[in-house]
């Protein structure tokens, strides 16, 4: 994997980390896990260094391990018919 890839890849949990650490706009810290998330996911999604797959399973993995929201329900997001089916066709 080239260097520059590698930096490109951690700026996403960079900007989780950062939203996390510096109190933003007075949200809470899950309002401001949440915001940490959407970034991330962002900016793997646009600057595709990292599949759409792979990016899909981060607020899965993140909460697991911060609880900014329970795990069964940002699973259940993930297992809804409809969303299964476009990952299915897509």
């Amino acid at each position: 994997m080239a260097k520059g890839k590698i930096g490109y890849i951690l700026i996403g949990p960079f900007l989780f980390l950062l939203l996390m650490l510096i109190p933003t706009l007075g949200l809470t810290w899950q309002a401001r896990g949440g915001l940490g998330i959407l970034l991330w996911m962002v900016f793997w999604w646009t600057s595709a260094y990292i599949a759409v797959a792979i990016t899909a399973f981060v607020p899965i993995a993140v909460t697991t391990f911060i609880p900014i929201a329970p795990v069964r329900e940002v699973v259940s997001v993930f297992i809804h018919r409809i969303v299964i089916l476009i990952s299915v066709i897509g």
